[in-house]
């Protein structure tokens, strides 16, 4: 049997935003449908740090988990700027596959593994999924450990309506154009690429449409 993968979500971060990095792996498999995620990867870099640094940052964690026996699957946000890292990664990603994300706006995932554009709301009702479960425990000593519980309250829970029979379900959205969403956002991307570990391993082909 393959070893799991870290799943390593990186959001490439904005002039505003720090770049951060979250990283997931099942907490418990057997024979459950759906897997509780710990996080065991947590971490911002500084407002201005360049992206050069921050691709340098993605290469030791992932040769930290590799050397440990760990492949990494590294989702990045390729949107923007994100595609220059993305180069760079692939030009030495140490020992981590990569996976580049682009979000848009529209209702499918498009293009061809490892470079997808995946819609927003896939990223977003990924991690909602999640929280719905009460499927991600994070250690509190990561070091952003504190920024991610407190940029997931900072979400506001909606009941939004849709579903069979017109059930709601729950979305998690920034509730101020001010508030920060760095380490949701690559908590949002490492989802993503677990989930679409485990439906492959489940022998699933994930869906292509979010409706």
């Amino acid at each position: 049997m393959d070893p799991i993968p870290v799943f390593l979500g990186l959001d490439v971060g904005k002039r505003r935003d720090r770049a951060a990095w979250v990283g997931l792996v099942p907490k418990r498999l057997g024979t459950a449908e759906l897997p509780v995620w710990a996080v065991v990867v947590c971490e911002q870099a500084p407002l201005g740090t360049p992206y050069a640094a921050v691709a340098a940052r993605t290469r030791e964690l992932s040769r930290a988990f590799s050397s440990g026996g760990w492949p990494v699957l590294a989702a990045v946000d390729a949107t923007g700027i994100g595609a220059a890292v993305v180069e760079d990664l692939r030009a030495d990603p140490g020992n981590a596959e990569i996976l580049a994300v682009t979000s848009h706006a529209g209702k499918q995932v498009t293009g061809q593994w490892p470079d997808l554009g995946v819609p927003k709301t896939l990223l977003v009702s990924g991690l909602d999924e999640v929280m719905r479960r009460q499927a991600l425990t994070v250690t509190t000593t990561l070091p952003a450990a504190e920024v991610l519980k407190g940029q997931l309250k900072a979400y506001v829970a909606k009941l939004k309506p849709g579903g069979r029979g017109g059930v709601g379900y729950v979305a998690f959205e920034a509730e101020h154009e001010r508030d920060h969403d760095d380490t949701v956002s690559a908590a949002q991307l490492g989802v993503f690429a677990a989930s679409h570990w485990w439906s492959i391993s489940r022998g699933r082909i994930p869906g292509r449409d979010v409706g």
